[in-house]
């Protein structure tokens, strides 16, 4: 466990290497949540770059059909 400082403005400095992990850039915002005097923090994600890379991973697995295809099955339906 490291151990980081506040400075007087409540700032703290998460190290680089936290950072990189997390692919954390100047101006991202993360979530924190506490649970008792434990501090979580999670780095906040677009929901929008969520829903891209989920359908780009089912494109890419072979879980996708053309839209074409997908309607002619709605309409028989």
């Amino acid at each position: 466990m490291a151990t980081l400082r506040i400075d007087s403005k409540g700032r703290l400095t998460l190290p680089r290497d936290i950072r990189d992990e997390l692919e954390l850039e100047p101006g991202d915002s993360v979530f924190y949540s506490r649970e008792g005097n434990v501090l979580k923090i999670a780095k906040a994600r677009n929901p929008f770059d969520v829903l891209g890379d989920e359908a780009v991973s089912e494109h890419h697995a072979g879980r996708t059909r053309p839209l074409r295809e997908y309607a002619r099955e709605r309409a028989k339906g």
